[in-house]
């Protein structure tokens, strides 16, 4: 695990029933026990997006009528390559 700069070489050099008394195994386990898991991109989409839609408008009818543009655009480009959305003109 290069990115956490942990040695676990002892994983795979090691019979697993005396990893428990290595200390660079001891120090891997607190170091992935302590790593806290989050879905960073999901949770930065979904705050971009809501902060999007805010400074778009406030009322939900616009809201439900500007979503479907975006949806009856999608649907006329099917292609959506950057070398297709470049040359896309708007009606």
């Amino acid at each position: 695990m290069n990115s956490l700069g942990l040695d676990i070489t002892v994983l795979a050099t090691n019979d697993p029933q005396i990893w428990n008394d290595s200390p660079s195994f001891q120090q891997a386990a607190a170091v992935v026990k302590s790593v806290k898991v989050v879905n960073d991109a999901a949770e930065r989409s979904v705050a971009l997006m809501t902060a999007f839609n805010q400074s778009i408008t406030r009322r939900e009818s616009e809201m439900q009528k500007l979503i479907q543009v975006v949806e009856d655009n999608h649907q006329c480009i099917q292609d959506t390559s950057k070398r297709t959305l470049a040359t896309y003109t708007t009606r």
